[in-house]
């Protein structure tokens, strides 16, 4: 590696981010509709999937203003490792 302070960049990237970039001291996602309800997650031992499930969700409703409702039972059913 010739610079290892660069390492992990992109040399294409042009995105600046200022390191002391004003920020809000919070934000509520509910009332910028990019988190689901709640979900009850009962006894079924698959806590990763409805975690990873509203991770996603949110994270799609962020970047598209779109918030859709993945299934946790998919994940669960093409886990074959558990």
């Amino acid at each position: 590696m010739d610079n290892p302070s660069r390492c992990g960049t992109k040399e294409t990237s042009t995105r600046v981010v200022a390191p002391f970039a004003e920020t809000a001291r919070e934000v509520d996602w509910r009332k910028k509709n990019v988190v689901d309800s709640i979900k009850d997650q009962g006894k079924c031992g698959a806590c990763w999937a409805f975690s990873t499930a509203s991770c996603a969700e949110s994270a799609w409703a962020i970047k598209t203003g779109l918030l859709y409702d993945i299934s946790e039972q998919h994940l669960v059913d093409c886990d074959t490792e558990s």
